[in-house]
């Protein structure tokens, strides 16, 4: 007896007291058979070599080795998740705007690589997944961004093409009609400008060649740079709507209108491509993109 107590009096008074030791944030598990690996946050109760079948507040992860390297709770999880939204908003910003809805049908729905194509450059952006169970959100799970990229940008739903070459200076007008009304009796005119409309125009020059990178090193495709070209002009003349974003955080929601230019500068291979654009929608708003077929999820209220 020893102040009172008994040595070794119960089943676990024999284990070694734990000590106190930094968050663990990597495991690795190696050199052996492992049918089942379970981490808790709960060091009070008693130990058993019991696995816990049931999820609570303190697991950490349950790995059971059934086929797959899966070890969050993706099973309850299919339970209380119909689908995952994946959002983004400028940070200290309160407007989110879904970009994608994951449906969950079985776990290995979870697991996920989606593309934004329509972040604006030099921005700080925050984006988030979002459970959703029968068109209710879940606890909104974020991660912050600022975005950098060098060049100019002209994306859709399905294609990306890029330059960073013989950029022209782009000086897109505001354009606002309107009509002057030169009345008979009076000095001034009326000015009349019905509606909302407001909206830029402008024109786009560079170089377009299909490039290919290797590490630090990038190879340009010249032998069959006019077909490359010519697919470009294709797609930029399909009538669909694209978004031009420059690096410099600028970005419009674009038809392409009126013709497109090619010239050559100083060797038949350096060709610049000129086409002109008209702004048709907000490239930050959720309806917009819907409505022009940029993305497939439309939120009210976006």
């Amino acid at each position: 007896m020893f102040f009172g107590m008994s040595f070794i009096g119960s089943t676990n008074s024999n284990f070694a007291s734990p000590i106190y030791r930094d968050d663990v944030d990597y495991m690795e598990v190696k050199n052996g058979i492992i049918d089942d690996l379970y981490l808790t946050a709960n060091v009070t109760d008693a130990y058993t070599t019991e696995i816990p079948t049931i999820w609570d507040y303190d697991t950490i992860l349950h790995a059971k080795f059934e086929g797959d390297l899966f070890a969050g709770n993706a099973d309850f999880s299919m339970n209380t998740v119909s689908h995952l939204r994946v959002k983004r908003r400028k940070k200290g910003t309160y407007k989110w705007v879904t970009l994608f809805e994951i449906p969950i049908n079985k776990k290995e729905d979870f697991n996920f690589t989606k593309t934004d194509r329509y972040a604006r450059g030099k921005t700080e952006y925050e984006w988030a997944i979002v459970p959703v169970l029968n068109g209710t959100e879940g606890n909104y799970n974020i991660a912050s961004l600022t975005t950098s990229f060098e060049g100019i940008f002209i994306v859709d739903a399905n294609k990306i093409y890029h330059s960073k070459y013989n950029i022209g200076h782009i000086n897109p007008k505001r354009q606002k009609p309107s009509t002057v009304v030169v009345p008979i009796d009076r000095r001034y005119p009326f000015v009349i400008s019905n509606g909302e409309v407001n909206y830029y125009s402008g024109e786009i020059k560079a170089t377009f060649i299909e490039e290919s990178v290797d590490g630090e090193d990038t190879a340009f495709n010249f032998e069959r740079a006019w077909e490359y070209r010519d697919g470009f002009k294709d797609w930029l003349l399909n009538g669909s709507p694209k978004i031009i974003k420059y690096d410099d955080g600028r970005m419009w929601l674009v038809m392409v209108t009126g013709d497109i230019d090619e010239e050559t500068d100083g060797h038949w291979d350096n060709v610049k491509t000129t086409f002109g654009f008209t702004e048709i929608g907000d490239c930050e708003s959720n309806q917009d993109l819907y409505n022009n077929g940029l993305i497939d999820v439309y939120m009210d209220g976006e």
